[in-house]
C-alpha cells in the first residue's frame, strides 16, 4: 500500500534532516576468519530527501533482484500528499503512478495506482464510521479484496487493527494499549475467534537509550524478550540501532543523517 508505505518513510524524519541513508544488516558467523562475526546488508536500503519544510520529496530504493527505483512525492497546499510516481533507475523511466484524494476534513478518501501501459492495478477505497477507519482494498481483477479497519481513540491513537482477505481469511487483528503518557504499554495479537495468540509487554528505560518487549505466546508460540539499543548523534537523532533477541544480537541498522 503506497500511502501506509509513505508514511511509514516520513516517521523516519528527524527535525532539520536534508538527506537520510538507511541501511539494515544481520551478524553471520564466517568460519575460518577473524573476527568470526560479520555483518551481511539485507532488506531494501534506501535514501529518504525532504525540503526544508520537512515534507519528503523523494526516496530511492535500492532492490538487490529488481530494478532500483526513485519515488517521487507531490503535495497540495495544505501539505496532503496527492500524487506519487515510482520511476525505474538510472534512466527514471515512469512506472507507476499513484493519485489520492481527501474528504473536506483532510481525510485521505480514494487511492488510484496505475501502472504505466496497463489498466488500473489497484485501488483503495475509504470511509470513516464511529471512530472506525474502513479501507477496501481491490486490485483490477475485483477478485482479490481486502478489507482493513483501523479503530482509534479520542486522542488519534489505534488502539484496534483487523484486516480481513476474501470476506474471512483473517490477515491480523491486534489491540494496543497506552500508558498515561502515550507510550505503547502493551499489544495484543488476536487468533480467529478473538482469542489472545500473543502479548507483546512493552518497557521502557529512563536513560532514553534503550527500548524493548516481552513477549508473552499462547500455546504453540515460544516467548522471548526482545531489546533495542540506540546510539545518537549531537542533534539527539539515533543513528545506529542493535536488536537483541534474548540478549543476542539479530538485526543492526544505520542511518546517515545530513542536515540543512
Amino acid at each position: 500500500m503506497f500511502y501506509d508505505d509513505y508514511k511509514n518513510l516520513c516517521n523516519q524524519y528527524v527535525p532539520g534532516a536534508k538527506h537520510m541513508s538507511i541501511r539494515e544488516y544481520y551478524p553471520v558467523i564466517a568460519r575460518f576468519e577473524n573476527p568470526p562475526i560479520k555483518i551481511k546488508e539485507f532488506g531494501v536500503p534506501y535514501d529518504l530527501f525532504f525540503n526544508k519544510a520537512g515534507l519528503l520529496t523523494d526516496s530511492i530504493h535500492f532492490q538487490k533482484h529488481y530494478v532500483d527505483q526513485r519515488h517521487f512525492y507531490f503535495y497540495d497546499s495544505n501539505k496532503n500528499l496527492t500524487k506519487g510516481i515510482i520511476s525505474n533507475l538510472p534512466n527514471q523511466v515512469i512506472h507507476t503512478v499513484v493519485d489520492i484524494k481527501y474528504d473536506i476534513q483532510k481525510r485521505i478518501m480514494h487511492e488510484l495506482l496505475i501502472v504505466e501501459g496497463y489498466d488500473i492495478i489497484s485501488q483503495n477505497f475509504h470511509s470513516y464510521k464511529d471512530g472506525w477507519h474502513i479501507m477496501k482494498m481491490m486490485d483490477s481483477s475485483d477478485k482479490n479484496t481486502c478489507h482493513f479497519y483501523r479503530k482509534y481513540d479520542d486522542k488519534g491513537r489505534v488502539i484496534e487493527d483487523k484486516g480481513i482477505r476474501e470476506g474471512s481469511e483473517l490477515i491480523n487483528w491486534d489491540k494496543t494499549e497506552y500508558d498515561q503518557i502515550g507510550k505503547i504499554l502493551r499489544h495484543i495479537s488476536l487468533d480467529e475467534s478473538g482469542n489472545q495468540d500473543g502479548i507483546y509487554e512493552y518497557y521502557s528505560v529512563n536513560n532514553g537509550k534503550e527500548e524493548g518487549y516481552n513477549f508473552l505466546g499462547s500455546a504453540g508460540h515460544e516467548s522471548y524478550t526482545k531489546r533495542f539499543l540506540f546510539e545518537f548523534d549531537e542533534k539527539g537523532a539515533w543513528i545506529n540501532k542493535t536488536v537483541l533477541l534474548n540478549d543476542t544480537p539479530q538485526y543492526f541498522y544505520e542511518r546517515q543523517i545530513k542536515y540543512y
